[in-house]
C-alpha cells in the first residue's frame, strides 16, 4: 500500500511540474530518449543562431524528427502542426501547453 501511495505521489508531482513547466519537461524527456534510444549526431549546430528568428525544417523521415530537434538545440522551438493532428483529443492538451501553432486547412476560412 505504501509503495502505491509513493508511486501515486510521484505521478501527481510530475503532472504538476508538467503543468507549470511543460516545455522543459518535454525537452528533458526527449533528451533522455535521444541518449537512451536514438543515437543522433548533430552536425552544423554552429549554423543555428543563438538569438533572433530561425527556421528549422524537419524532413520527416520518422514521426520523431520534430521531437528530436527539441533535444538537439539549446533554443526553444515552436512547431507548426496541421489542425487535423493538433485536435487529437488526448494530445491537444500537450500541444497547446507546449506552444504548438495550429495551421488550418488550405480551403478553410479563418
Amino acid at each position: 500500500m505504501t509503495v502505491l501511495f509513493c508511486l501515486a505521489s510521484v505521478l501527481i508531482l510530475l503532472f504538476i511540474v508538467f503543468l507549470i513547466f511543460p516545455y522543459s519537461c518535454f525537452r528533458c524527456l526527449v533528451r533522455f530518449l535521444r541518449v537512451t534510444c536514438y543515437h543522433v549526431k548533430l552536425m552544423g549546430r554552429e549554423n543555428i543562431p543563438e538569438k533572433g528568428p530561425a527556421l528549422l525544417a524537419a524532413n520527416h523521415i520518422s514521426l520523431f524528427d520534430a521531437l528530436i530537434l527539441i533535444g538537439l538545440t539549446r533554443r526553444p522551438i515552436y512547431f507548426m502542426m496541421h489542425e487535423k493532428f493538433y485536435e487529437i483529443p488526448l494530445l491537444h492538451f500537450i500541444f497547446r501547453r507546449c506552444g504548438v501553432i495550429k495551421v488550418p486547412s488550405a480551403g478553410k476560412n479563418k
